[in-house]
């Protein structure tokens, strides 16, 4: 076994294998990353089980051959090597690396006791741009919860239907939902439940250009975007309904500079209770103001401009939360909706409601004031009633 690669290529596809082989699960042969030559192609290969990566790259004066090596140690020997080409040869059991004037030798294990890598999926295959996946992902996966005995909210939910593509994630507290539309609008009705880990592999794996391909199959699905395959076992759906979430129509409406708004509450949240981290909003006469307090330490003031339509409001949420969304919403305005004063945050763009993002309010203790402002861990996302039609 022995071929020439590119290190920067190889060091890209190491660095997405590693990623997956260093899993905390009991069996430690998955803690390897499988090398494996042909005549045209050198495949790096990895699996925790649930979810594996095939990332094929050029390789020059190949003869096939298969080893396994320590995921960890090789991604830092390539990470060190010096631009240019990289040999990989097999010498008796060892697999000796030289790039420049540096060698390594690396001990290998057979490749005989690997699960297998990439199972066969037979389902519907859905193209996708690659810049209008990575951004649907990058505007959900954070909202997936990581407890343990909510697994049903531990995913990415994707629904395509008609040529239109839902992807949603929920943690309870807050939701992320993202639709857009592609092309071919003959493909059959497809839903599922994606494990948050697969998709932050997925999006770390696509490229910038060209098409992932998404074969949705009964209990698996694969994703195949440029020289990168990523294949996950998925969750049991039982995603709570999400569209029941969501008003038809608000009460309140304000409009606000996204890069004003996440400043404001950066600097709030310096002095925010820093269990709750509770941030407060006041928005009156084209003024929204935003304050975060600290017992016994201070607080933080900050004004910005906004206009409100249907009243004014006074209400609290999670930094965190809120920063979180506000990262991958990009510049601009930014619509943020409630049903009634201090309720949820539903956030949008001004003229773009693609993207919506909803917070659950937190509660403010006005009346214990010598006390730490105070949220409710059981409250959680519920319909809204919509007040605003009662009026």
């Amino acid at each position: 076994m022995r071929g020439t690669v590119d290190q920067s290529a190889l060091h890209n596809a190491i660095s997405l294998a590693q990623g997956i082989a260093q899993s905390k699960i009991s069996n430690p042969i998955v803690e390897n990353t499988v090398l494996r030559i042909g005549k045209e192609d050198l495949q790096v290969l990895a699996t925790n089980l649930s979810v594996s990566i095939r990332v094929a790259l050029e390789v020059q004066s190949g003869a096939a051959g298969e080893i396994a090596v320590p995921a960890k140690l090789l991604s830092q020997i390539v990470r060190e090597l010096p631009e240019g080409e990289v040999d990989l040869k097999l010498v008796k059991k060892e697999l000796e690396i030289k790039a420049g004037r540096s060698r390594f030798h690396l001990c290998t294990l057979p490749t005989d006791d690997f699960p297998p890598f990439l199972p066969k999926v037979e389902g519907p295959v859905i193209s996708i741009p690659c810049p209008v996946a990575r951004q649907a992902l990058e505007r959900t996966v954070f909202a997936t919860s990581d407890e343990r005995a909510r697994y049903q909210l531990g995913g990415v939910k994707f629904v395509h239907d008609g040529g239109k593509v839902q992807w949603v994630a929920t943690d309870g507290r807050r939701m992320s939902r993202v639709i857009h539309e592609i092309d071919d609008t003959s493909k059959p009705k497809a839903t599922m439940l994606v494990p948050a880990r697969a998709a932050q592999e997925v999006l770390r794996a696509l490229p910038d250009e060209g098409e992932v391909h998404v074969t949705v199959g009964d209990k698996r699905v694969l994703f195949e975007a440029g020289n990168t395959t990523v294949a996950s076992t998925l969750l049991e759906d039982n995603f709570p309904p999400y569209q029941s979430l969501i008003p038809s129509t608000y009460g309140i409406r304000i409009l606000v500079d996204r890069d004003e708004l996440m400043a404001a509450v950066r600097r709030a949240n310096v002095m925010a209770n820093e269990r709750s981290r509770l941030v407060e909003f006041t928005a009156k006469d084209g003024v929204l103001t935003i304050s975060g307090e600290r017992q016994e330490a201070g607080g933080a003031t900050t004004e910005i401009d906004a206009n409100t339509e249907g009243g004014n409001a006074r209400v609290a949420y999670n930094a965190t939360y809120l920063l979180e969304c506000l990262r991958v919403f990009g510049s601009g305005m930014l619509a943020w909706s409630l049903v009634a004063d201090g309720g949820a945050a539903y956030l949008t763009k001004e003229e773009d409601d693609s993207f919506l993002h909803i917070i659950m309010p937190m509660t403010i203790r006005d009346e214990e004031p010598e006390s730490d402002y105070e949220v409710d861990e059981d409250e959680e996302l519920e319909e809204e009633e919509d007040e605003s039609e009662e009026e």
